[in-house]
């Protein structure tokens, strides 16, 4: 209260507030319209006494403009069904006295009735007394624990998970951030993503866009995280899918690694402009292995994150050289004459090729160990007009240094690479940089085709060598 009688003392333009609290404290400080409070972060800003009206977005004091983020709770106890069909009570601990704790608990109410859930409650206070209350709520019998954005609960989330532990029971939040504590499934909210929708808000009206005109919606980011860890913890068969797992932005898995999917928010169809025309895409690969076909499927993944739809925004060629160099160029040719639009590489002759021949279209590449060694550029930023993309060079300074820590006495290694590869003369160069950096002779020998690395293989391996990289 003290901060909002600041900010609202006619010192500042604008107030961008945080959370229910600093809404409700600003909002009923700022009754003047000293500053125009723009806010964010609160789950129901209808029920947060602040004069607002659901059913009339657009009916609000022109200071006063903002978004909700009321968490997908009713989602999250239909994922709690879905992964144990028998569930048949969930437990949960809320703090009465706070409005979007409140809002979230009398939704999840509703829809459990109407669904054959118990839904069995314990109200609390202060967050000292929530080991208590949860350990009350296990000892009930309920098949899981449910935690809301209930602030007095999420103070003492820990406690509710060694609680639950106890029981062999699974936890539920709408915090996804929390797997690390050891809860089974989280949903909720990616608050990086709301605190950006509130700061571009902030733009468009100290742009000159008149807050009048701009409805308080609800509007969630939202993230899913799972845990399979937990499932070796419980007493019932609780399951986790493979569609769910797929969906998630967060697993951990079973040893206790958190693997964060690095993948961008899906732009929505009503966001993005439509594309003029339909795209004919052409993906080009050297040879089928692992490394490949995971590239290739990120790229395709990548294109549907991005709000693109396959066979209405764009169509998808795949071409395979089999590892067969003069049949590179021919793919190039080919997709030249179906009329691409775009060509992607996955590796560094399909690049080289497609730098040759394909010189009037994009041309995208990864898989590749540089661009620019590759002919694409002088430098990372000096390149060829139609030519972008993405690679990675390998780690070999950490290569060696985990050789020298196996092999402390080794003194000679062996390595093939193929002199007519750009890629391959890279990596066998900074391989013998980084070798002699430790003490370590290469012997590096050609093989300029698949059917020579056997004979250049037993070549190499008859040159006193101590290991093969």
């Amino acid at each position: 209260n003290t901060i909002a009688k600041e900010i609202t003392s006619g010192k500042y333009d604008y107030a961008l507030t945080v959370s229910t609290p600093a809404l409700q404290a600003v909002a009923n400080a700022n009754k003047q319209g000293k500053v125009i409070q723009i806010f964010g972060v609160v789950t129901d800003p209808f029920i947060a006494g602040v004069g607002l009206d659901k059913k009339k977005p657009y009916d609000h004091p022109r200071h006063l403009v903002g978004y909700g983020s009321f968490l997908p709770v009713v989602k999250l106890i239909k994922i709690a069904k879905e992964l144990y069909p028998q569930l048949k009570s969930i437990g949960l601990a809320w703090n009465a006295s706070e409005a979007n704790s409140e809002a979230y608990t009398l939704l999840a109410r509703e829809f459990t009735q109407q669904n054959g859930i118990e839904l069995v409650e314990v109200t609390v206070d202060s967050s000292s007394i929530v080991y208590e209350a949860v350990s009350s709520l296990v000892s009930r019998g309920v098949d899981a624990i449910l935690v809301t954005a209930d602030n007095t609960v999420g103070i003492a989330l820990d406690s509710v998970v060694n609680a639950a532990n106890k029981g062999k029971i699974p936890v539920f939040t709408l915090i996804p951030t929390s797997l690390n504590k050891g809860t089974f499934v989280d949903l909720g909210a990616d608050f990086y993503e709301v605190g950006k929708l509130q700061g571009h808000l902030a733009a468009r009206i100290i742009n000159g866009e008149d807050p009048s005109t701009i409805p308080i919606e609800n509007i969630v980011p939202r993230i899913l995280a799972v845990n399979k860890k937990v499932l070796n913890t419980l007493k019932d068969p609780w399951t986790l899918s493979d569609e769910l797992i797929q969906k998630a932005d967060i697993v951990v898995d079973e040893y206790g690694k958190e693997i964060i999917k690095n993948k961008s928010k899906e732009e929505s169809a009503e966001n993005r402009k439509p594309l003029t025309k339909k795209w004919n895409i052409n993906i080009v690969k050297f040879m089928d292995i692992s490394d490949v076909e995971k590239t290739r499927q990120g790229v395709l993944e990548g294109l549907k994150l991005a709000g693109l739809r396959e066979n209405k925004d764009y169509e998808i060629k795949i071409q395979n050289a089999q590892g067969d160099m003069p049949t590179v160029s021919l793919m190039i040719d080919n997709a030249l004459s179906q009329g691409a639009d775009m060509i992607i590489t996955l590796s560094t002759p399909t690049l080289q090729a497609a730098i040759q021949r394909a010189k009037n279209i994009p041309v995208i590449f990864t898989y590749c160990a540089s661009g620019v060694n590759a002919g694409a550029g002088k430098t990372n930023e000096d390149h060829l007009p139609n030519i972008t993309g993405i690679y990675a060079l390998a780690a070999y300074n950490e290569m060696m240094t985990l050789f020298k820590k196996l092999m402390p006495s080794a003194k000679r290694v062996g390595t093939l690479f193929n002199p007519a590869e750009s890629n391959s003369v890279l990596h066998e160069k900074m391989l013998n940089n980084e070798a002699k950096k430790f003490g370590v002779e290469l012997i590096s020998l050609p093989a300029n085709t698949s059917t020579e690395v056997p004979d250049a293989a037993l070549a190499m391996v008859s040159r006193n060598i101590d290991a093969v990289i």
